[in-house]
């Protein structure tokens, strides 16, 4: 087992993520003894596809992207090794509104916090995802590049193009670490992350768990 972190930049890294990385640099190299930190600047296309090409070049057996603006838990490698999934990535906060970027598993339901540790998606962003080797291996260069969105004219990110490709052309099934995803910031003009998202979605479990044994009482003395 030989990880590797990629690190997309346009030159400049957060300090807080700065941080992070060495804490999961550490922890890396006291498991696996060997991790290299790919850095790779330019667009974000572009710094994706330098890194899993010099990982190729590598005996690298996971590459783990890591965005320059994104907090993570030490273990967060272990984490996603140990899941052994093709493509698994942590859902992340948005800049703006801290929503979730994705929503919805991979049948069109909401993606369920309380109940699954991972979901399979149609697509992650890339803001803490681990790939498998194989993946880039059978997929052609350049792997990240923004395609056509059917019917809209416009172009969709590397990372849904991405995933795209890697599950409709190739079989490579895209999941999310739910209970990861907890963990995990995205650095603004404060760091946005999906608690008040999630806080609601267990405040809901709680409201509809205390209605049904309300039900059952109300059907009981009827």
């Amino acid at each position: 087992m030989k990880i590797a972190i990629g690190l997309p930049t346009t030159g400049i890294t957060k300090t807080d993520t700065t941080v992070c990385l060495m804490k999961l640099h550490t922890a890396i190299v006291q498991k696996y003894e060997n991790c290299a930190i790919i850095p790779a600047t330019g667009p974000v296309e572009q710094a994706r596809n330098l890194a899993a090409d010099y990982f190729l070049k590598s005996d690298g057996t996971h590459l783990l992207f890591v965005d320059w603006d994104a907090t993570f838990p030490e273990n967060s490698a272990q984490v996603l090794v140990d899941a052994d999934k093709p493509i698994i990535g942590c859902n992340a906060a948005k800049k703006k509104t801290g929503d979730p970027v994705v929503l919805n598993n991979i049948e069109g339901e909401l993606l369920n916090y309380i109940k699954h540790e991972m979901e399979e998606v149609g697509m992650i962003g890339m803001h803490v995802t681990m790939i498998k080797r194989e993946v880039f291996e059978k997929m052609p260069w350049p792997w990240f590049i923004p395609i056509e969105v059917p019917g809209q004219r416009v172009l969709s990110g590397e990372d849904f193009a991405f995933c795209k490709k890697a599950d409709q052309l190739h079989g490579f099934k895209v999941w999310v670490h739910n209970q990861l995803s907890m963990e995990i910031g995205h650095i603004a003009e404060e760091t946005k992350y999906l608690t008040s998202h999630i806080r609601q979605q267990v405040e809901d479990h709680k409201k509809g768990a205390y209605l049904n044994e309300l039900q059952k009482l109300k059907d009981g003395i009827g």
